[in-house]
């Protein structure tokens, strides 16, 4: 009686359900038990074997690769794979596997991503290139292992923050210190891929700290407060005060002290930073956020001095009138002058000028006031 064939169509659909639940992969060694279990009690036709043995099966699997029609791609002896990608739900499934293991780490081992999957280590080299020709993972190369990131398709489909967008979020005002940034990495070979983070243009190294190159914008905006801030500091010292060139000074001077991070940066972008942007973005920052107004050839502190200015011109119009002897505002302001011949309330003789202007003008002000309502 001759030996009836195997139901290849029926093979097919068992062996599919089977890789569909390991990523596509199908290892009839492991499987087998299942194969012909399954086989034995499905439908078949009456002309069809009723069982299968570990040979018929790779026997058929392996014509089955063969065949055009069937989605089997034979990739050695017993190991077989047909592709989970395509918009379905093991597709879905393998970007929820990804998602929750990058969600911890910003850069995970190809042994990582074989342990997810429970992949035979001669399927991981082939499994890793799918997932990079499909944008699933980023490759990393650094020294002599791969590693991999999130990739631009699994970040889009599932809103996963990519490398960029991790380093970003690890980062303080466009920085993150080498300690975090090995933290974040959390590889053997932390050193190299910090040299590939270095030579793909993500971050710059600033001997002991890194610039992230896609948060230059917070980056700009740290520099510009830390800068803005030395700059009110210097104001106070002033007395709130100083000549337009020497404030000009102040801040271009403030600016060069960080131009080595700006000449870093440039070496990686071309059109990132330069001292004229960190310069306008500070003066702006000065002017808008502090208060900082420049007239008549003098910069000053505008809340602050105006407090001052109204203090003392307050304090000096009530003295005036209180000493009897005022009875007029111009006699007022001969006393109010007086006092301001001595008063030296900025550190240099412009600053005072001008303060002693606002005051004479506040005093005039309120001296006329006050004997209108007299």
């Amino acid at each position: 009686m001759p030996v009836r064939p195997v139901d290849r169509d029926v093979l097919s659909d068992i062996c599919g359900e089977i890789a569909q639940d390991n990523c596509g992969f199908l290892y009839v060694d492991r499987a087998k038990d299942r194969i012909q279990s399954e086989y034995e009690s499905a439908d078949k036709s009456m002309l069809k074997a009723g069982s299968v043995t570990a040979s018929s099966i790779e026997e058929t699997l392996s014509d089955l690769a063969a065949d055009d029609a069937f989605e089997f791609e034979r990739l050695r002896p017993r190991a077989y794979y047909i592709s989970p990608f395509g918009g379905g739900g093991l597709e879905k499934q393998i970007m929820s596997t990804l998602t929750t293991l990058f969600r911890t780490q910003m850069v995970v081992t190809a042994e990582a991503i074989r342990d997810a999957f429970d992949i035979a280590h001669d399927d991981l080299a082939f499994f890793t290139r799918e997932l990079r020709n499909r944008r699933f993972v980023m490759r990393i190369a650094a020294g002599n292992r791969e590693y991999f990131t999130v990739g631009g398709y699994l970040e889009e489909e599932t809103d996963e923050p990519g490398l960029t967008d991790k380093l970003e979020t690890k980062s303080f005002s466009g920085k993150i210190s080498h300690e975090q940034l090995e933290d974040a990495i959390a590889v053997s070979a932390t050193s190299d891929v910090i040299n590939y983070l270095q030579s793909e243009g993500y971050i710059v190294d600033l001997d002991g700290e890194y610039l992230v190159c896609s948060a230059l914008d917070e980056f700009t905006r740290g520099v510009t407060k830390e800068i803005s801030d030395d700059v009110v500091e210097a104001f106070e010292d002033a007395g709130y005060a100083m000549p337009r060139d020497e404030y000009d000074s102040l801040v271009e001077t403030r600016v060069t002290d960080v131009s080595s991070v700006l000449d870093a940066s440039r070496t990686v972008h071309d059109d990132t930073l330069s001292e004229t942007r960190v310069l306008n973005s500070v003066r702006e920052n000065l002017e808008s956020g502090y208060d900082i107004r420049v007239r008549d050839g003098v910069a000053v502190h505008a809340d602050p001095l105006s407090e001052v200015v109204e203090d003392y011109a307050s304090d000096l119009v009530r003295q005036s009138m209180a000493n009897g002897g005022a009875a007029t505002p111009s006699s007022v302001m001969e006393d109010v002058d007086a006092e301001l011949d001595e008063l030296h309330l900025a550190s240099t003789e412009a600053g005072n000028a001008h303060v002693r202007d606002q005051i004479r003008e506040a005093a005039a002000e309120r001296a006329n006031a006050a004997f209108e309502t007299e």
